[in-house]
């Protein structure tokens, strides 16, 4: 989990706040929460041809 993230969100709007702010931040624009990065992949899955 970026706690270098989260601590700046905390910093902004508060401890419990700043955590909530984190996690909408990341649903909304489609990041995974624990990574922060774009595009919620999971790991140890490839993507597959359905032919």
């Amino acid at each position: 989990m970026p706690t270098s993230i989260i601590r700046k969100f905390q910093k902004e709007y508060g401890n419990k706040h700043g955590k909530e702010v984190y996690y909408a931040t990341a649903s909304k624009e489609g990041r995974d929460p624990e990574t922060f990065h774009k595009g919620r992949k999971t790991p140890g899955m490839k993507r597959k041809s359905v032919t």
